[in-house]
């Protein structure tokens, strides 16, 4: 019989790796399909995701960088960098001015009106107020169909805009459309803003010997330094609080002698605190306890809810060598009974249209000094409240005189169609059916910028840390519909 050899045959490795391999990328290859075409299918971000995003990650890489900035200079700087990272064009000027400039997206846009976005900066606020600047930056990166854009970053040391003062006028024609990104405690559109006035009052200072025999130091302190606006007219000013306890002494006839008075350090914001050194007769000095704890207990029942940190103390002192000339403390306390601060006038809506704030003052090295800011986005009241001051200061025998006199702003008929076009990109972006509109009493750069071209609309939008990413988003969108030709 015949036999059959069924020795069996080994696979070849080889084969099998190749085999393995193929497999591997005939699934490589299918799952990248798998996920190519879902991710074809996806859909692309909304605006709104894109602004929410975007917007959020410049404020907090602002925010982050803000222990690098000393100076504007070092704020400019990081505009210019972020914006040639971004791949915008962008340059700086001699006055730290920072201008980013998008050309218009294609040929069917270079008809539209150029615009331009304002927003002022100052290293010492930039941690408080970063939205402005944030939005801004919003605006630059993500506005993909529009005109002619430029986005001006302009340095302030606060009530002065020295950046802006320094622009030149070939930016602004009486075709380009003018939006200003500031900040205050309400978000709202503006076509009137503020005007400013600095007072100085001032006089020589006399001193004579003292005739009590006991001194205090009375002082308010902790108070908030801050910058003058239409919201803090409810608050306490500390100079007038001890003026207010000067006149009360002397309506009582508790004698007494002022030996110095010094309070808060600038015009442009409120006091944080005040203290004077007064003497007084030892035979008074049960009535004088007396009138003071009844003036901390009303200091601390209607302000310590609302400044916390405040304090209100008395204590007795070294007695002083000598004391201010009789006549020359009874001129400053008839000026800080007499001279009014806060809101000045209040039109029928309840805004705030006029208001003062005396900032500062000091009677060191033999001279008074008074500093005091007014502000109002209507000339007469702006009129009023220098001619009141004037005569207060006369009545009291004290030199009066303007130091600063900033413009006030108030839009016309391109204003008020500028802010009817840019309603309908709020409200497309939004769905809210009412843009906020009221005036703003603080001074902004737009009466500033009437000087470069009196004929362009301005709008003046205060953007809060709630209406940000809203006004962004109608900003751009309002770039992307802003389809009127220039040539009509």
């Amino acid at each position: 019989m015949r036999k059959i050899n069924w020795t069996q045959k080994k696979p070849d490795k080889k084969m099998i790796l190749r085999g393995g391999v193929l497999l591997f990328l005939l699934l490589a290859v299918i799952l990248t399909g798998i996920y190519f075409l879902r991710d074809s299918q996806k859909e692309e971000p909304t605006l709104e995701e894109i602004v929410e995003s975007k917007l959020n990650a410049y404020q907090t890489d602002l925010v982050d960088s803000m222990d690098s900035f000393k100076t504007n200079r070092d704020v400019a700087q990081y505009l210019l960098a972020w914006g040639k990272n971004k791949g915008i064009s962008c340059i700086i000027d001699s006055h730290d001015n920072v201008t980013f400039t998008l050309k218009a997206s294609d040929s069917t846009w270079k008809s539209r009106k150029p615009v331009v976005f304002l927003c002022e900066y100052n290293v010492k606020s930039l941690a408080a107020d970063p939205e402005p600047i944030a939005a801004a930056l919003t605006i630059a990166k993500n506005t993909k169909q529009h005109g002619k854009v430029k986005l001006i970053f302009s340095p302030s040391d606060g009530i002065g805009s020295s950046g802006v003062s320094a622009l030149s006028a070939s930016s602004f024609t009486s075709r380009t459309e003018v939006f200003c990104l500031g900040k205050s405690a309400f978000s709202k559109i503006s076509l009137e803003t503020g005007g400013y006035l600095k007072f100085r009052l001032s006089d020589k200072l006399h001193y004579q010997s003292t005739s009590y025999d006991k001194a205090y130091r009375v002082r308010i302190s902790g108070l908030p330094a801050e910058k003058i606006s239409a919201y803090m007219g409810s608050g306490v000013n500390p100079i007038k609080q001890l003026g207010s306890v000067l006149a009360n002494f002397k309506s009582t006839s508790l004698l007494f002698e002022l030996a110095s008075f010094r309070g808060g350090n600038s015009a442009d914001t409120a006091p944080d605190g005040a203290v004077m050194t007064i003497v007084i007769s030892s035979a008074d000095e049960a009535k004088f306890i007396s009138k003071m704890d009844k003036a901390l207990d009303r200091f601390y029942d209607k302000y310590a809810e609302q400044y916390p940190e405040a304090s209100y103390t008395y204590e007795e002192v070294e007695l002083p060598k000598r004391v201010l000339a009789t006549e020359d403390a009874e001129n400053i306390v008839s000026l800080l009974y007499t001279a009014f601060n806060g809101t000045y006038y209040k039109d029928d809506d309840g805004n705030v249209i006029a208001l003062t704030n005396i900032g500062s003052i000091s009677t060191k090295n033999q001279r008074l000094r008074v500093q005091v800011s007014a502000l109002s986005c209507a000339q007469e009241y702006l009129d009023e409240m220098t001619e009141a001051y004037r005569t207060i200061a006369g009545l009291c025998d004290i030199k009066f005189s303007v130091k600063t006199s900033l413009p006030l702003y108030h839009g016309g008929a391109t204003a008020e169609t500028l802010r009817t076009s840019f309603e309908e990109a709020f409200y497309a972006y939004s769905g809210d059916s009412k843009m906020k509109t009221d005036p703003t009493v603080e001074f902004t750069p737009c009466g500033l910028l009437t000087a470069l071209n009196d004929q362009m609309p301005i709008l003046y939008c205060s953007v809060t840390d709630k209406t940000k990413e809203k006004l962004a988003g109608a900003f751009i969108t309002y770039l992307s519909a802003n389809s009127e030709d220039v040539s009509q």
